[in-house]
């Protein structure tokens, strides 16, 4: 199984996952935001790792300003860009995966203009919330079970 793994809120556990699943032999690209601050756990390659693991960093296009909410759309913006360049995605099949997120009551999607610019923003639901909440706690539980190996 080809897997993707975006790893852009930098919890640790997630390139252990990464490396965990290449280990089982899975194919897994695990993308990363360069320049970005917080804990992202190591990724940098070892020779312990399994030659299917591919760790990508993305750079950011300009230094990401949290408080800067006019900034901080741009760097996203661009970012967001470049990872659907590495993906090979197309904007017609990511919005295909939206729908069946909307479908699950998992995220909302509002449509609208900005000046004649069609503008689209997804925001995540309680349950959406939720979801990733238990996702995230059964991906973390799947580590700690195959670190004590």
């Amino acid at each position: 199984m080809r897997l993707l793994i975006h790893d852009f809120a930098g919890h640790p556990f997630q390139a252990q996952l990464s490396r965990r699943l290449a280990q089982r032999g899975h194919a897994v690209t695990h993308v990363y935001p360069m320049g970005l601050a917080g804990p992202k756990g190591r990724l940098t390659g070892a020779e312990s790792d399994s030659a299917r693991l591919n760790i990508r960093g993305i750079q950011l296009s300009s230094q990401f300003r949290k408080y800067s909410a006019h900034r901080r759309f741009v760097t996203q913006r661009k970012y967001a860009n470049d990872l659907k360049k590495l993906m090979a995605a197309t904007d017609g099949n990511l919005s295909v995966h939206a729908r069946k997120l909307e479908d699950a009551a998992y995220i909302v999607c509002e449509k609208s203009f900005s000046g004649r610019m069609p503008r689209t923003e997804y925001r995540i639901t309680a349950a959406g919330r939720k979801a990733l909440d238990q996702y995230l706690n059964a991906m973390e539980a799947f580590i700690k079970k195959n670190r004590a190996r």
